[in-house]
């Protein structure tokens, strides 16, 4: 399989349109710009919460401030390709028939996958109980559709916007394919929430933003695709089934026994392993589709 595939050809064409360097740069700045008024509109006219509670979500309000805000991005990313490039949002997305297909099959592979892992995690570790389960279910649609909208703006930018503006550019994969996956590690770069493993969770960051560019390569889409499926199962699993305690568990079901401060590294190499057993399944299924 090349490495430009014709799918991912078909993908990035729309941006060849106004591939300039410094459209990319303007555009990223007008989405930051949007996505910080938003932000700080958000939490100027909500009602006062505590600064040590306002960005760690572990109320309802603060979470959908927080994941409520990506919006911001969303909306910042469509008006920039829109002004600076004259092409649709729709053609950050790829093919609209593969969404649903694509996206229920990915949260199949990552169910099994995560189920899997849950299993080998509670021979070790005991979950706390965080809320009942009339509170999971009274804001389970609402904590899904944060979610949606948070998994689908880091999509849109980094395996959409970022990747399509740079694969019109540059033919050099390491440019393209490599630099995406790599800002969007750094961003989570954070040793305040993360601790003394901040490095080894921003490096796996990295690798599955690299997984989760390949197989946008591949498929030539990510709305609805296997990449955003798979995120959006990661994310929601991770803020309503088994959160980490004391951080954005406001919808979640249980807690880890530790703070993501304290994550001992036996549950980061698992997830490691994980997400990189997801890739291989993703990746296997769409070499058999594209054969039929």
């Amino acid at each position: 399989m090349p490495f430009q595939t014709a799918a991912f050809a078909a993908f990035t064409a729309p941006a060849r349109a106004r591939p300039a360097l410094w459209r990319l740069i303007l555009g990223l700045m007008l989405i930051v710009g949007i996505y910080a008024a938003v932000v700080i509109a958000a939490f100027s006219f909500a009602p006062f919460l505590p600064n040590d509670m306002a960005w760690r979500g572990t109320t309802p309000l603060s979470m959908s401030l927080m994941m409520g805000s990506f919006a911001g991005v969303v909306f910042g990313v469509f008006i920039a390709v829109r002004l600076l490039h004259a092409r649709a949002p729709a053609t950050l997305f790829g093919p609209p028939a593969r969404v649903v297909r694509d996206f229920g099959l990915a949260l199949g592979v990552f169910a099994v996958a995560q189920g899997l892992n849950l299993c080998l995690w509670a021979w070790v570790y005991d979950a706390t109980p965080v809320h009942g389960l009339d509170h999971v279910l009274t804001w389970l649609p609402w904590a899904v559709l944060l979610v949606l909208v948070q998994t689908g703006a880091e999509e849109l930018v980094f395996r959409g916007y970022i990747l399509q503006q740079l694969a019109a550019r540059f033919r050099n994969p390491v440019i393209w394919f490599a630099c995406p996956p790599v800002l969007f590690a750094a961003l989570h770069w954070d040793p305040v929430t993360n601790g003394a493993l901040n490095g080894l969770v921003v490096v796996m960051i990295g690798v599955t933003g690299l997984a989760w560019a390949d197989i946008t390569r591949i498929s030539g889409s990510i709305g609805g695709s296997w990449g955003w499926g798979w995120h959006f199962a990661n994310n929601a699993f991770l803020m309503i089934v088994l959160g980490n305690m004391g951080q954005m568990d406001a919808f979640a079901s249980h807690a880890t026994p530790y703070a993501i401060t304290d994550m001992p590294l036996l549950p980061v190499m698992a997830d490691l392993v994980t997400q990189i057993a997801i890739w291989l399944v993703l990746r296997r299924l769409l070499r058999r589709d594209a054969r039929n």
